[in-house]
């Protein structure tokens, strides 16, 4: 009976050792078809938008925009791959149906609502004109009329080009991409750059030994970036505004948003 006795006791203990072992690499196969199950969406943006998405060349990705998604995609279990265009490129793909996410600095207009859905406003912003020192003394955009100013073509930005244009547009500079019209004003080569008030306070903060200065309106208007979702997506778009919603009542926007423009207030 002893002998019965112990071994039926070795035989439980071994039972419960091999339960035991089995059940990491259970729970590690429930994690990986867990996760293989979730949604991948198709995310395009520019190759680099600074401080709004930045893509290193080996896959990482940063950025208030990129990281603010990263963190929701977490939170609403879905994931989430990147491809780079231009900006032209990027408004042919999300009508199209070739991407599902249009992410970085894209502003939110009601021409724009006829192709495409948007997002609640990820981030508010002004108009503004960075300017070289020698116009610290200007105070609004008509004062830079006939200098050199750059901004970007096939930008809510290119109706403001009357305002500033002279001599048949002669003294107008046009810069592929925003990098470029921020190294047009570092390399002296325009005298302001049009663009939107969170790029204009970050750059400004990178250069302080540039002394610029930054023109913002009096009556200008708050406008809003947003990201684009092929019209009629309505289950992605729901996902991504209860993302958003969450990120701004559990401090995870806040967060974000002062590691980019710290001690900046944000635009309401």
């Amino acid at each position: 009976m002893k002998i019965q006795h112990k071994m039926t006791w070795w035989l439980g203990a071994l039972s419960a050792l091999a339960l035991t072992a089995c059940q990491p690499e259970s729970q590690n196969a429930q994690s990986q078809a867990s996760e293989s199950a979730q949604k991948v969406y198709r995310v395009t943006s520019e190759l680099t938008k600074f401080p709004v998405v930045m893509h290193d060349g080996q896959g990482g990705v940063s950025g208030f925009e990129a990281e603010l998604l990263q963190e929701i995609a977490k939170k609403q279990g879905f994931q989430i791959e990147y491809n780079i265009d231009n900006w032209a490129g990027l408004l042919k793909k999300i009508t199209s149906g070739e991407t599902d996410i249009l992410l970085g600095s894209v502003t939110i207009t009601d021409e724009r609502r006829q192709s495409m859905d948007f997002t609640e406003s990820v981030l508010p912003y002004q108009t503004g004109l960075m300017v070289q020192p020698a116009f610290l003394d200007a105070q609004k955009f008509s004062d830079l009329r006939g200098k050199r100013v750059n901004l970007r073509k096939n930008t809510v930005y290119e109706k403001l080009v009357p305002l500033f244009s002279t001599d048949n547009g002669k003294n107008m500079v046009y810069p592929d991409n925003v990098w470029g019209q921020v190294k047009s004003l570092l390399d002296g080569e325009s005298d302001a750059m049009v663009g939107a008030s969170i790029t204009l306070e970050y750059y400004k903060n990178q250069h302080p030994e540039k002394k610029f200065h930054i023109i913002y309106e009096p009556d200008a208007k708050i406008s809003h970036y947003g990201w684009a979702v092929k019209k009629g997506n309505t289950e992605l778009l729901a996902k991504l505004n209860q993302g958003l919603a969450q990120a701004k009542s559990d401090g995870t926007y806040d967060a974000l948003y002062n590691k980019y423009w710290p001690n900046s207030a944000r635009p309401q």
